[in-house]
């Protein structure tokens, strides 16, 4: 089953709005180490739990992805925020359901967003967006 960061990677990869901006810079926790100050996404899980009942596992997740959006300038950070973002209606993060490799995303709903600047050597602005991600290993309706 894939990880929560691996299925909103995923998803991203298969939005053309999102990689016509990054390629495939989308990288999960860590940044690569030669990273320059360009445009990239990072994500990272903030938490996970499994749905519990008297018998186990549920086989249900809810997992908190946190989506960084990693730009030089202002302008450029929100505008890939906006397009990971997608309209609400699932064009991209936001709304999505469905399946995405051998997992079945129920939904992605936004929480958070919240924005930073880097002053380490990449020198990025930083808008940062959390996600309650559901999902299973296969449609349950």
């Amino acid at each position: 089953m894939m990880t929560p960061a691996e299925i909103v990677r995923t998803r991203l990869l298969a939005v053309p709005r999102v990689t016509a901006i990054v390629g495939s810079r989308i990288y999960t926790l860590m940044l690569p180490q030669n990273f320059t100050g360009t445009t990239a996404i990072r994500l990272q899980r903030i938490s996970e739990r499994d749905t519990i009942h008297l018998r186990g596992a549920g086989g249900q997740w809810v997992a908190r992805v946190q989506v960084d959006a990693l730009a030089p300038t202002v302008a450029e950070a929100y505008a890939l925020d906006t397009e990971a973002h997608g309209d609400g209606a699932g064009s991209a993060l936001a709304g999505f359901l469905g399946p995405v490799g051998t997992t079945y995303v129920q939904s992605i709903l936004p929480d958070a967003a919240r924005e930073v600047f880097e002053p380490n050597e990449t020198q990025l602005i930083r808008v940062i967006r959390d996600y309650f991600v559901t999902f299973t290993e296969h449609r349950v309706f």
